[in-house]
């Protein structure tokens, strides 16, 4: 039996064929960043490749993170410096934040918080969301950002802490995507 037909998202029911352009770690971002291009030209730059991808909105993936693990960095917090690049992951994030405001985005940047799965990354995900000023903002995977460092294995919950620290960010529902 021949394949003749190409299956395509779209074909496949209840399922969601939204993209998103994940810029978070983009080559040439970081370097329009590391060149302190204005917010207009890293708006531009945003609009074009939504419209390019036809994606609807923007993802980041532990900002910069990327480039630190090529450099054999294990951990990397919202203010540690991307190698080569010389921007931290909090104006990455920031930075993207502002344009996805600016161009009117029809949904917040959907965050992949630093540190995931590392013990007491629930500092960094409360960090990212002070980062956020009160800008809207999508923490996914969130129950992988609740963990503490205590107990005899350096590892435990801080899901209490997290959950107060949803309480003072309503630009960050807990419960706006999964």
């Amino acid at each position: 039996m021949r394949w003749t037909h190409i299956c395509k998202c779209a074909d496949i029911p209840i399922i969601d064929t939204a993209g998103l352009a994940i810029l978070g770690n983009d080559d040439f971002l970081l370097r329009l960043l590391r060149a302190k291009a204005s917010q207009n030209q890293i708006n531009d730059y945003v609009a074009w490749t939504l419209h390019a991808t036809k994606c609807l909105g923007l993802k980041v993936i532990n900002a910069g993170g990327a480039n630190a693990f090529k450099n054999n960095v294990r951990s990397f917090d919202l203010d540690d410096i991307v190698p080569d690049y010389g921007v931290s992951s909090r104006h990455i994030l920031q930075t993207l934040q502002r344009a996805a405001c600016d161009i009117q985005l029809p949904h917040p940047v959907h965050v992949h918080c630093n540190n995931l799965g590392i013990p007491n990354n629930v500092d960094t995900a409360i960090a990212t969301m002070e980062a956020a000023q009160g800008l809207p903002m999508h923490l996914a995977h969130i129950q992988f950002y609740g963990y503490g460092n205590q107990g005899e294995r350096g590892f435990s919950s801080e899901s209490a802490k997290l959950i107060d620290a949803f309480h003072k960010h309503p630009n960050i529902p807990i419960s706006q995507w999964t």
